[in-house]
């Protein structure tokens, strides 16, 4: 399939954008609108684009997909495509552990690009399959296995569902329907207690926000005070348009009337499931157009009344990670390798946080073999740290071979799977 071009400047420079087209003119930057070519957008119903905040790959939702986990009858899989020299590669099924023959969807990255807020089915607090809402953590090559959020009374009366994580991922925007709901679904609040890492139960934003139509596809800028998101309300252009307001105060229930994004971006048809560039000018959305009437994912550049508030991104929480590599066949690493560890001991001695031990191995072998060979290798560098005094909480995962199952490795990518990933979480 002949790969058509994305106008790679658009993640830094909009005006540049549109200078590399010889079929668009240069229009003020507020009214830039493009759809991504055909090799994301030839499958229909794709939703939720969410940008790497590198700006390289975009992750977006297929539906009843025939080359999804489940083949059409799975009802989404996360699929992603990644800019190269200025086009978008051919998209890639995001594939187990993250994806399965059930819904699954990726909501939003984190500024850091380690972690994703994604739903899904898997194991609750008392190891039964449920669907929920979880976090994944990348490891450099792969997606982990998503760990569900505990998010206390959680209910949910419709079928449909939106979440978004904050930058500081002590924020999770849920829209959802409850017995409190103006209407369909609304946009509700939930914050993390980062002492029992429990979610407090979904407070409705009220009525600043949410309306008697359907309210959906939430998306807070890294700010943690402009909010986006999609409503079918009256007043607008068409089934849904995409709306911004601004957080006053702290009770997250007083907020600045809504306002809608306008005709360049919205149209007569629907326009929902937003998510800004790390810049915040830029977002990408679903929608149409006068040229293509089909709904598919745009970027689009925002007005400077409608974008966030220009400020530096400080996490609160640090993040520290280390791979150790093993021989083939070994689960001791070498001496240098264990020295790598030697650079965060200060940090691992003195944190309150947790320590995240995933074990892989490659595809030489059988599953079974690889599985313990993998827990080998894990369970060696808790030993390890715990025998250099380092008592923080660690959690041990042990993946064996199942993200290289029946590819075609080479010697190079086999060596880069034989490892320990040690992922530190400050609180």
């Amino acid at each position: 399939m002949m790969k058509a071009i994305i106008f790679s400047l658009i993640f830094t420079s909009v005006y540049s954008v549109f200078a590399q087209s010889p079929t668009i003119s240069q229009p003020d930057n507020s009214l830039c609108k493009i759809r991504l070519p055909e090799i994301i957008n030839a499958h229909r119903p794709t939703i939720l684009p969410v940008l790497s905040p590198d700006g390289k790959r975009l992750y977006f939702d297929r539906k009843q997909y025939i080359n999804n986990i489940g083949n059409y009858q799975d009802p989404d899989d996360i699929w992603y495509s990644d800019r190269k020299n200025g086009y978008w590669t051919e998209p890639q099924n995001a594939e187990i552990p993250i994806n399965s023959r059930g819904s699954d969807v990726l909501f939003s990255i984190t500024p850091d690009g380690r972690r994703a807020l994604v739903y899904g089915a898997y194991p609750n607090t008392q190891g039964k399959i449920d669907t929920g809402f979880a976090i994944a953590q990348w490891n450099g090559l792969r997606w982990s296995k998503p760990q569900r959020l505990n998010i206390k009374n959680y209910k949910n009366k419709n079928f449909s569902f939106y979440g978004n994580l904050s930058a500081h991922e002590t924020v999770i925007l849920l829209a959802i329907e409850t017995q409190d709901s103006r209407g369909d679904l609304d946009i509700y609040v939930s914050f993390l207690n980062e002492f029992t890492n429990e979610w407090s139960e979904p407070m409705n934003l009220g009525d600043d926000i949410n309306s008697s139509s359907l309210e959906l596809s939430p998306y807070l800028a890294r700010d943690g005070k402009t909010l986006y998101f999609s409503s079918d309300r009256t007043g607008g252009f068409g089934s849904d348009d995409l709306y911004m307001a601004k957080r006053l105060d702290e009770t997250w229930k007083k907020w600045s009337k809504p306002v809608n994004l306008g005709s360049r971006i919205n149209t007569a048809r629907s326009e929902n499931s937003i998510s800004l560039t790390s810049s915040g000018d830029t977002a990408c959305i679903i929608s149409s157009s006068k040229e293509s009437d089909i709904e598919g994912i745009y970027f689009v550049c925002l007005h400077e009344s409608v974008q966030p508030t220009k400020e530096q991104f400080m996490p609160k929480r640090e993040y520290i990670a280390e791979n150790i590599y093993f021989a083939s066949n070994s689960s001791q690493p070498t001496p240098a390798e264990l020295q790598k560890i030697s650079a965060i001991f200060s940090a691992l001695q003195t944190t309150k946080g947790e320590i995240y031990i995933d074990g892989y191995a490659d595809d030489i072998g059988s599953d079974d073999y690889n599985k313990t060979l993998s827990e080998k290798r894990a369970e060696y560098i808790i030993d390890f740290l715990k025998k250099n005094n380092i008592n923080a909480v660690m959690r041990l995962q042990a993946f064996g071979n199942e993200l290289v199952r029946g590819k075609n490795l080479t010697d190079e990518e086999k060596a880069k799977q034989r490892r320990v990933d040690i992922t530190v979480k400050f609180k």
